[in-house]
């Protein structure tokens, strides 16, 4: 995340090997994905305080949060077990 200033705050979730940001709002909330030592991928929401919480659609193994609306809803998707890919709206 880069600030007004220029500063730049690098961040991972826990326990992430990888990890991508993909959308911010205007409370400064992100979401994005990051894979696990077991090479799970795992949304995650990370608020303007730092905290980062990890979320995962039930039966999910693979979740991308896409984007994050003002009240902080995030849109994405994720693939099940079995291959098939499938949306989903998180609400805050």
């Amino acid at each position: 995340m880069r600030a007004p200033d220029g500063t730049i705050t690098a961040f991972d979730p826990a326990g992430s090997v990888d990890s991508q940001a993909y959308s911010i709002n205007g409370g400064r909330a992100i979401t994005g994905f990051y894979r696990d030592s077991n090479n799970v991928w795992h949304g995650f929401v990370r608020a303007a305080d730092g905290t980062i919480r990890a979320f995962d659609p039930p039966g999910s193994i693979y979740t991308i949060g896409a984007s994050i609306n003002g009240n902080g809803a995030i849109a994405g998707s994720y693939e099940d077990s079995g291959g098939t890919f499938h949306g989903f709206l998180r609400s805050r």
